[in-house]
């Protein structure tokens, strides 16, 4: 019964233990190496995902400090002026911005360009040349900039290199409004961070890649495959169909006998996930090896088992038991153990078989430990230290990185209080203890820090700490991060921030600067009221030193006032080129201030010595209170450019307080202003004209042509109250030349219609006479229509004479020899003498109306009328042209002084066009 039994007992024994061996193993092997693959992933996936937020958001901050910056301010300042067809000088002018934006590329690796672009999307600026006037509005990045968001596009197509590229955005915003102005944008050199991503995954055994919201690949290793869809079928689907609903996930895809295992999380403010897939069939390929040699060699040594049992019933015992022995080692994890057992029976081959078989599970097991070491290498080959407390069992680990980063050989394993002990000083200790215990206590979701290290050789750096948390049922299993080398970064922040807060020529604080002081000290510590003083300096004459001398004079003249300023105020800025600004806080009595104020223009005018020359400059000082101007930094100084203003029309060396008053003379201005701006463009203009009649015959002569502006709900604005604002801004010179245009043109008309008008008067200002290009204007017109410059009279006012008078004299005489006639207008109201007007070549005098107004009544003013035309007409051979005149009285008396001409309301008030058109119709017909 032995022998027939031992045989069944001992295949029992055998194959037993050997499918039970084989069995456990598998699986044990399996799913350590699947849920150890799975867990390194997901640690990757979110430390990566940790670090892309990080970038993003360091990208967004670093164009929006690039957007305050003075240049780019100072670029759109030049904007706004830019006349048209000048682009190219333009472009010239931005040399400085476009020096500061490659220095500022050179020192962030993952710029690849810095533009900014118009309120029109127009690229103004910009580190390549080549897209300089590129319109851009199109672009949604663009649009949602110019809504006043900080945005991250979508991937796009760059029309300079036909690339796909990412670009983030942010409005340019004045420095004294929240008025958006233009567009600050950087394009993110997608190489660097793509090749980033070769660090997260052997290519051999996976891909790691960035997706936008329409499953496009984003960031890749490949850049060919930017902007296509995955390539495994199952991911693809997957991503097309609900993947996209999740912010994080992973899913294992079967497609035949392929098993691919990927995992997703999405990045915050931002349309995109990063995708890490593994082939899974890499991992449990040394599994199912080892499976398959232990199945072959369990059916061998089952076979050997069963035959060598029959036969050797009672042979075997000793060779078993020592297989046995070596299967309990290799059940116990030592796959070195070995079989001793040499014979050349059937139990000295099964002997070499249970020996083969060790080898090759050994095979396999160092095979693990390969691919183990490649996720090591991975985290290991990672710029920044890449960390993990294990909090459940108090062990530290971080990446190789640490000695390079920290200067340190070595770190804790074990944990005393908290992590990062041997390189925080006791103030960044207590801070990350607090922050580690928010982040167990689950007030924070993302630990982030900045400290300065100082290393054992002196140098500085400037590390930030991240940390996730993660927990299962509640408990704290491990906290892991990263540690961040920034010191780059925060030297080129430092830098970037002297640039913005700091003026390039005298170095000392700029508009910027100041206006966050002026914030800063409104209310103290404990919350009561501070009472201060804006004082803005307006210096009067640099521009004329810069013109004649240059600007190396002219910023050495700053930069010395600069110094005298700082050496006695702290508070001391440098607004602008010519402009100043000085913060007297704790407001002293109104004595004191205004011995200030002299001290100030005393150091002002005191002589400077530059380049062996002797220069003295004056200024003008508007000064606004806090708080009775204003609650903001932006009223205060606008109230103070009030005050300026004002002080400028006293005169040189003036101060003045702002006063309320002010600002609605400064509010009329500058609304006048503004439609000046537009007023030709927009069709505000248009010509009335009032007719002229001989005086005795009543016969219509010719027309004064007076302009007027109506706005779009009706209100005409009077001359009275624009003219002399488009002088000061220069705006007559365009309101000139379209009158030159509509008058030259319209008389043409007329003569065409066979109308007989005989001349027509055209105002001419004095800063449109003393132009240089005035006279080639005219001649320009005058060709342009082929009119009889007989049939034109410039009418010019006394105190143009005044001002330039032989340059006046010799622009008048060439019109003259042109064939236009010449009239002094308001005669009486100005200088009113004789002796000048007989050295000008002029054909008429217009008495003003206020010599007609009381001729009716009053002996004096009629007998002096009297006078003035009979010395005109007689001795100056003048003819005389009276305006205003608006009673029968009026008329009969110049009637019988023989006045030539007369106008004004007793024969017409001034007539459209069209008006005059139905006035001359009827005078041809009769």
């Amino acid at each position: 019964m032995i022998r027939k039994k031992m045989p069944i007992i001992v295949l029992l024994l055998v194959s037993l233990p050997v499918f039970f061996l084989t069995t456990l193993y598998y699986l044990y092997i399996s799913d350590e190496l699947i849920n150890s693959n799975k867990e390194r992933m997901k640690q990757v996936l979110d430390i990566t995902v940790s670090n892309y937020e990080s970038f993003f958001a360091e990208r967004k901050q670093e164009v929006v400090y690039l957007s305050k910056n003075e240049l780019v301010q100072e670029l759109f300042y030049r904007y706004d002026l830019l006349e048209e067809n000048d682009s190219i000088n333009f472009r010239m002018d931005n040399v400085q911005l476009n020096a500061f934006f490659n220095e500022v590329n050179e020192n962030q690796q993952y710029i690849r360009d810095l533009f900014v672009l118009s309120p029109y999307g127009m690229v103004l600026s910009s580190t390549a040349p080549e897209s300089l006037w590129i319109d851009l509005s199109d672009r949604q990045y663009f649009l949602d900039a110019m809504n006043g968001i900080t945005t991250i596009s979508n991937l796009l197509v760059d029309r300079i290199r036909n690339e796909s590229v990412i670009f983030i955005a942010t409005p340019v915003k004045r420095t004294e409004s929240d008025e958006v102005i233009g567009v600050m944008a950087e394009i993110i050199d997608m190489k660097i961070k793509s090749d980033q991503l070769r660090q997260l995954i052997d290519p051999g055994i996976g891909d790691a890649y960035l997706i936008n919201n329409k499953s496009e690949i984003v960031f890749h290793t490949d850049k060919n495959l930017i902007g296509s869809l995955p390539s495994n079928d199952g991911i693809r689907e997957y991503f097309l169909s609900d993947g996209m609903k999740t912010s994080e996930g992973s899913m294992l895809i079967s497609e035949g006998t392929q098993k691919m295992f990927f995992t997703y999380k999405s990045i915050n403010n931002t349309d995109w996930k990063l995708v890490i897939e593994q082939d899974m069939g890499i991992i449990t390929a040394s599994a199912y090896r080892s499976l398959g040699y232990m199945v072959v060699l369990s059916l061998v040594l089952l076979t050997i088992a069963f035959t060598v049992a029959i036969r050797f019933t009672y042979g075997i015992t000793r060779p078993l038991t020592q297989l046995a022995d070596v299967m309990k080692s290799a059940t116990n994890g030592d796959l070195s153990a070995r079989s001793t057992y040499i014979s050349s029976n059937e139990l000295g081959q099964l002997s070499m078989d249970l020996n083969f078989m060790l080898n090759k599970l050994e095979t396999s097991q160092n095979e693990l430990k390969d691919i183990q070491e490649k996720y090591s290498l991975a985290i290991n080959n990672s710029r920044d230290i890449i960390w993990e407390w294990d909090y459940s069992k108090n062990h530290f680990f971080a990446s190789e990185n640490w000695t390079k980063l920290t200067g340190k050989k070595s770190f804790k394993e074990e944990v005393d209080q908290i992590v990062f002990e041997e390189i925080l000083t006791d103030l960044d200790k207590k801070r990350i203890s607090q922050l580690v215990n928010q982040l167990l206590k689950d007030e924070i979701e993302l630990l982030i820090m900045d400290f300065e290290y100082q290393m054992d050789n002196g140098q500085k750096k400037w590390f930030t700490i991240k940390a996730s948390i993660l927990k299962e049922k509640g408990e704290t299993i491990k906290i892991s991060g990263t540690l961040v080398d920034n010191t780059l970064k925060k030297q080129s922040e430092e830098k970037i921030w002297r640039l913005a807060y700091t003026n390039q020529i005298t170095n000392v604080p700029n508009k910027l600067a100041f206006i966050e002081r002026i914030e800063s000290i409104k209310s103290d510590s404990n919350g009561s009221l501070k009472k201060f003083l804006v004082l803005i300096i307006d210096i009067y004459n640099l521009k004329q030193i810069n013109n004649l001398f240059g600007h190396d004079v002219g910023d050495q003249i700053l930069k010395e006032l600069a110094n005298r300023l700082h050496s006695q105020y702290s508070d001391c800025y440098h607004l602008s080129g010519d402009e100043f600004a000085v913060l007297i806080v704790d407001e002293p009595e109104e004595d004191f201030i205004v011995k200030e104020i002299i001290h100030i223009f005393s150091m002002i005018h005191t002589p400077m010595l530059i380049q062996n020359r002797t220069f003295e400059i004056s200024a003008y000082i508007g000064i606004s209170r806090y708080p009775e101007n204003g609650n903001s930094a932006t009223e205060l100084i606008q109230n103070a450019d009030t005050a300026l203003y004002h002080a400028k029309s006293l005169g040189k060396s003036n101060y003045s307080f702002f006063d309320s008053l002010m600002t609605e003379k400064i509010v009329k201005k500058a609304e006048i202003e503004g439609i000046l701006k537009r007023a030709v463009q927009d069709g505000l203009i248009s010509m009335h004209f009032q007719p002229l009649y001989a005086t005795k015959s009543k016969k219509l002569v010719g027309f004064e042509a007076l302009m007027r502006i109506q706005l779009e709900n009706g209100h005409f604005i009077p001359p009275s109250d624009f003219i002399h604002v488009a002088e000061e801004t220069g705006d007559i010179l365009e309101l000139g030349e379209w009158a030159l245009e509509y008058v030259f043109k319209k008389q043409v008309e007329w003569i065409a219609k066979g109308y007989v008008v005989e001349k027509i008067s055209l105002n001419v200002s004095s800063v449109q006479l003393n132009q240089k290009g005035f006279l080639d204007a005219v001649k320009r017109i005058t060709k342009k229509y082929g009119i009889n410059p007989r049939g034109i009279c410039f009418e010019i006012t006394e105190s143009v004479m005044m001002n330039a008078m032989d340059q006046t004299i010799s622009d008048l005489q060439i019109l003259r020899e042109m064939g236009f006639e010449i009239a002094i207008d308001d005669f009486g109201t100005g200088y009113s003498s004789f002796n000048y007007l007989n050295k000008l070549p002029i054909d008429y005098l217009k008495v003003d109306k206020c010599f007609i107004d009381q001729i009716a009544f009053n002996f004096k003013d009629k007998h002096l009328l009297k006078q003035i035309i009979e010395i005109a007409q007689q001795v100056m051979e003048l003819k005389i042209i009276a305006e205003g005149v608006e009673s029968k009285e009026q008329y009969d008396i110049l009637c019988d002084f023989d006045c030539d001409t007369i106008q004004g309301y007793y024969f017409s008030r001034p007539l459209s066009a069209d008006k005059c058109d139905e006035l001359l119709g009827a005078v041809s017909s009769t």
